[in-house]
């Protein structure tokens, strides 16, 4: 099976996996052939629900294109990368019965591949915003550069995709949208997912991306301490704070980690608020409620 990579093609796959899984059936690490290919994630678009997938930008757009597949290069794919991937898409529409069923490929690209654009005849496609190329109209092949696209939050989710100065500036983006923001919201709940085991890597691209995100995941930790404060203010008393804390994080906790028992419970109960905002904070990377409460 195809691996799974680094930590920045975990982030841009499981992004569009929870994007499309609004508006489309999903598959991911698709078999193409015998001989092992694999194609990253394939859809097919709900029309049902397409209007799910409004929220977050281009995607409704792109799938309302129909049956497609997605393939991400965090850096600049190779001319041979290209072809690879086309090869896969004409496998997968040697098995449909009509164009209609065939699926679209989408290339999306942290950085620009000017030698494949070349060499393959790709041209900018004026139907979309700058930085998205497409194939002879035969091939049903389109290629999106991160790093080229505008800087508007239609296109914030594509620019994950992106490297260094890009992926910063999507990540300073994310913050500054309002905390119910449904991009955010996917978002965060990735890196979360991600972080622990980019925290015990000690490949550079795992550095990389635990520096890139800091600051995102910062902000959340800060938010999660002051939504508890916040809650429990409402009450009027100093010991309010404490329970409005303990309810957030009993919340965290359930989120992340499923239902709570009765000894987890009393030990929340019997917390002090130096207890509290040092376990919110493990919350981040803990793989178990054992790594929160005693880690």
């Amino acid at each position: 099976m195809k691996t799974t990579g680094t930590p920045f093609d975990q982030l841009a796959k499981e992004t569009w996996l929870a994007i499309l899984a609004h508006g489309a059936t999903v598959k991911e690490q698709l078999e193409v052939r015998a001989r092992s290919q694999w194609v990253d994630l394939m859809y097919v678009p709900d029309p049902a629900r397409l209007g799910e997938l409004a929220a977050f930008g281009l995607a409704e757009r792109l799938a309302a294109e129909g049956p497609g597949l997605l393939e991400f290069f965090h850096r600049a794919p190779s001319v041979e990368d290209v072809l690879r991937c086309m090869q896969k898409q004409i496998e997968l529409r040697r098995r449909r019965k009509s164009r209609r069923e065939a699926p679209r490929l989408w290339l999306l690209c942290g950085g620009c591949p000017s030698k494949a654009l070349r060499e393959l005849g790709f041209v900018r496609d004026v139907d979309w915003p700058e930085g998205v190329y497409r194939g002879a109209p035969g091939f049903l092949v389109r290629l999106v550069v991160a790093g080229e696209l505008p800087a508007t939050r239609e296109t914030l989710l594509l620019r994950l995709l992106g490297a260094g100065r890009v992926l910063r500036d999507a990540f300073a983006e994310l913050r500054a949208l309002p905390r119910d923001a449904p991009e955010r919201g996917l978002a965060l709940d990735i890196v979360l997912r991600l972080l622990p085991e980019a925290r015990e890597s000690q490949t550079q691209k795992a550095r990389e991306f635990l520096m890139v995100s800091q600051e995102f995941v910062e902000q959340w930790k800060r938010e999660l301490i002051e939504q508890g404060v916040a809650q429990g203010r409402e009450e009027g008393r100093e010991e309010g704070v404490e329970k409005g804390m303990r309810e957030t994080l009993e919340l965290q906790l359930e989120k992340k980690f499923g239902a709570l028992g009765v000894e987890v419970g009393g030990r929340l109960r019997a917390a002090s608020h130096e207890e509290i905002v040092r376990w919110l904070e493990r919350i981040l990377v803990a793989r178990s409620i054992d790594e929160v409460l005693d880690g």
